[in-house]
């Protein structure tokens, strides 16, 4: 069983601009900051020195202390980063959120110049019996998420 939280935002910049912003491990300490309980991004490293690409690794460290792996499975410049994490989240997520995949779009703003991003995260669920604490979960995530791309966008609009 699965739900999903999903954010958008409108940034006026070219989609590559955005992705090369929004994509860059390097860049996640910049934007991607802890709401409620929901972790913020501490550092992120790519492992055994690989470049960012499909089919790499990368390892998440989080403010709560804790650290996750993920595996990027589309790194496809300038239209989609999609990733899954490798092991279960730490505890206490761990009780509700057996696995999770975060999925980027970047694509041209139909609304003129700029990019629409959209970051949807599937989190699967350990049982059907959280359902009820997974719907404070993606509410709270979905928050997070959107907090994250404003923070993005006002780092991609300042030009930094």
């Amino acid at each position: 069983m699965q739900t999903e939280a999903r954010a958008q935002v409108e940034i006026s910049a070219t989609p590559e601009v955005v992705f090369d912003a929004g994509a860059d491990y390097r860049n996640f300490t910049r934007f991607i900051h802890a709401y409620g309980p929901i972790p913020g991004i501490r550092s992120a490293v790519m492992l055994g020195g690989a470049a960012p690409g499909t089919g790499s690794h990368r390892e998440i460290h989080l403010s709560d202390g804790s650290t996750i792996e993920e595996a990027v499975l589309a790194f496809e410049r300038p239209a989609r980063h999609r990733y899954r994490l490798v092991h279960p989240p730490a505890m206490p997520f761990r009780l509700i959120v057996g696995g999770g995949e975060g999925d980027w779009r970047f694509e041209p703003s139909p609304h003129g110049p700029g990019t629409r991003v959209t970051w949807t995260y599937r989190l699967q669920l350990t049982t059907p019996l959280v359902w009820p604490m997974a719907m404070v979960l993606r509410a709270l995530f979905g928050r997070w998420m959107q907090q994250a791309l404003e923070r993005l966008r006002g780092l991609v609009e300042a030009g930094s």
